[in-house]
């Protein structure tokens, strides 16, 4: 039998909320669907050019939320989740 891990801090995850984080994502979608890009402005040339970062990347920029770190919570969080699972069994 392993151990059960401690629980890991989430600093990361802990600025996401998930309801609101579906609701962006809802509406990102919805925006989509109508045929409606974000773009950036050259101020050069007054040229626009579509912004590439999906709809994940722009949800977590916008909450401040460093993806390679949450990425590293995500996966000690699995880790913790299975240590509670392989107890049970």
């Amino acid at each position: 039998m392993k151990a059960i891990l401690k629980q890991p801090l989430t600093p990361e995850h802990d600025k996401q909320s998930v309801a609101v984080e579906r609701a962006i994502t809802e509406f990102l979608e919805f925006i989509d669907s109508k045929g409606i890009m974000f773009c950036k402005a050259d101020e050069e040339t007054d040229n626009y050019y579509p912004i590439s970062k999906n709809h994940r990347a722009l949800i977590f920029e916008f909450f401040g939320i460093d993806m390679e770190k949450w990425e590293q919570e995500n996966r000690a969080l699995l880790e913790y989740l299975r240590s509670l699972n392989e107890r049970e069994e």
